[in-house]
């Protein structure tokens, strides 16, 4: 599925975020087309700050649900988890990352609850960037032949001003989505093999090797001074090669054997495209987002973290999660 591009007037997005990142995401909501934006407080009332703009904020998580069409969450607790279990049991499709949960029970347990109903559960990742989204389209086509090797880089500021972030965390909200990413272009991973820093900055380094032959290397840093997050990929085919920076006019360069350097264009942003899913679940369509989906790249940054730790790789099978 490629994202479209679109706007559902209407639709109530909740919003279960903390202090600047619940402003960010309530911010961008509302610039995507959203028809209102509701702030769930969470449990250290960090969300006070971002209440008195013209929001919607309760503490009630029932309310909170009565009141949305759709749940961000960009929070990591077991509370968390538990909030989008219970946007499962209301019908409510959900964004989330794969910082929720800690253990591949737990991500079983929350791909089961909108599994079991019906509802979508749409990864939070890069597969929603629209100018990764380019990319991914383009390798479909066959525009660069078969995918052979693949270099995706995402570097930050940590989340903490002044702190240095801990690897673990790393991996799980800011690599995984890279790790997703490249298991959609390339097709499933057999093996990771991470390694990462125990002090200082947080930054860690994954090969992944996939079942069609592919090679992906994925960076993830909280090394940088800017709290943008940059964003850069290269993937080399058999016929060509695709490359994007963020720093750039959002343009996904393309060179092939037979054609000189061509720019394929992308608009929008991820909560433009969530929405269009949603617009797309919402008229009967069921590919706007699987849990198994979620759940196989939650298992595949498990196994990313699992490796940091130890030495070697960890060789994974074709996939190991439970379905109906």
């Amino acid at each position: 599925m490629t994202p479209a591009p679109s706007t559902v007037p209407g639709v109530r997005v909740g919003v279960l975020a903390t202090g600047a990142a619940a402003a960010a995401h309530a911010a961008a909501w509302e610039s995507a087309g959203a028809g209102g934006v509701v702030l769930l407080a969470d449990f250290a009332n960090r969300t006070a700050e971002v209440v008195g703009v013209g929001r919607e904020a309760t503490a009630h998580v029932a309310a909170f649900l009565e009141r949305v069409d759709l749940v961000d969450a960009r929070t990591r607790s077991k509370d968390a988890a538990a909030v989008v279990t219970a946007a499962a049991a209301a019908g409510r499709p959900s964004l989330c990352g794969w910082g929720l949960v800690e253990t591949m029970e737990e991500a079983q347990a929350v791909a089961d609850a909108f599994a079991d109903r019906g509802v979508p559960l749409l990864a939070a990742g890069l597969r929603w960037v629209p100018a990764l989204a380019a990319a991914w389209a383009a390798v479909a086509e066959g525009r660069i032949g078969q995918p052979a090797v693949l270099r995706l880089s995402l570097r930050s500021s940590p989340p903490v001003p002044g702190g240095t972030g801990k690897a673990p965390s790393l991996i799980a909200e800011q690599m995984n989505p890279a790790l997703d990413f490249m298991r959609w272009v390339a097709g499933p991973v057999t093996s990771v093999q991470t390694v990462a820093t125990n002090e200082g900055p947080a930054f860690a380094l994954a090969v992944l090797e996939h079942g069609g032959g592919a090679i992906s290397h994925v960076e993830a840093s909280w090394a940088d001074s800017s709290p943008q997050l940059r964003t850069e990929l290269e993937i080399a085919g058999s016929k060509g090669l695709l490359t994007f920076c963020s720093d750039g006019d959002e343009l996904v360069r393309w060179q092939s054997r037979r054609a000189g350097p061509l720019a394929i264009s992308a608009h929008g942003t991820l909560e433009v495209a969530a929405l269009g899913s949603l617009a797309n679940w919402a008229g009967g369509s069921h590919d706007a987002g699987s849990p198994w989906q979620w759940l196989d790249s939650f298992r595949l940054g498990l196994a990313a973290r699992q490796s940091a730790a130890q030495p070697g790789p960890i060789r994974l099978a074709a996939s190991a999660v439970r379905r109906p």
